[in-house]
């Protein structure tokens, strides 16, 4: 059955991936499902916590409840507290708390929920009401004191609901993110701009750095072109990734369809 949601647990050696109606467990060292556990719906992102818990954000349905997968015994329990369907979810560095982006509301808006103990339980949302844009997306970074959003505003993570989820700025001249990155040791974020309405189609064509402690623009790094035997064909930024010392950055790249392209997924080192 075809894949549409995965998670890679934080020590990079499990992978767990939605079906449909299923989620596999699988060893990436030897590349075997290790098991293959039933989930009461239909999934549109997963989250491994590293704890022997899966997290399972549903697609559909508007208000629905996360499902959290027993890794060990296949139990799946549900969620006290209602979420959006259709919530992107991030784990926190620290494992003991998930955020995530909800979609299909207006204003929008992230949320944190705790899975220190097992079952996901929902704490409570940012403080604002439409005050700044958040589109649907999140990412976390890699010293865990920063939310990055879709629309490129930036939000602090803190332990203290005071000071969570508060405004901490935004990414300089970027307002709509296809996906990001942050290097504690370069001290640097890494962006594919994301194609909108109102920017230009080959905006992802390129890679965005900014400066993680001011978010003001460093430089952008074009990313590598497709030969193909009409021409050369751009490609776009899908997906990006700091190796751990942050020496290298990883791009995954697609082919621009017009190319017509049967194999036209590729990965960009800098």
């Amino acid at each position: 059955m075809s894949p549409t949601a995965v998670s890679v647990s934080s020590n990079g050696f499990f992978a767990s991936v939605w079906h449909d109606g299923f989620v596999s467990y699988i060893s990436l060292k030897t590349l075997e499902i290790i098991k293959t556990i039933p989930v009461s719906t239909r999934v549109l992102d997963l989250v491994d916590a590293g704890n022997g818990y899966i997290h399972a954000f549903p697609q559909q349905d508007q208000w629905e409840q996360i499902r959290t997968l027993n890794i060990a015994t296949g139990e799946e329990t549900l969620s006290v507290s209602i979420i959006r369907a259709g919530t992107v979810a991030r784990l926190h560095p620290t494992q003991n708390a998930i955020y995530g982006a909800d979609n299909g509301l207006s204003p929008s808006d992230i949320e944190k929920y705790d899975v220190s103990t097992g079952t996901a339980q929902y704490l409570y949302d940012s403080p604002y009401h439409g005050d700044y844009a958040m589109c649907g997306n999140l990412w976390i970074s890699e010293d865990g004191l920063r939310i990055f959003t879709r629309c490129g505003s930036v939000f602090r993570s803190a332990n203290d609901p005071q000071t969570d989820m508060t405004y901490n700025g935004a990414l300089e001249n970027l307002n709509h993110v296809q996906n990001l990155a942050s290097s504690v040791e370069t001290s640097e974020v890494a962006a594919i701009p994301g194609v909108a309405y109102n920017t230009q189609k080959d905006a992802d064509t390129v890679v965005q750095l900014f400066n993680y402690e001011f978010l003001t623009t460093k430089t952008s790094l074009r990313l590598p072109q497709f030969e193909t035997s009409s021409g050369a064909a751009n490609s776009h930024g899908r997906f990006i990734f700091y190796s751990a010392d942050g020496s290298r950055l990883f791009v995954v790249v697609q082919a621009d369809a017009a190319a017509g392209l049967l194999n036209d997924t590729g990965i960009a080192v800098f």
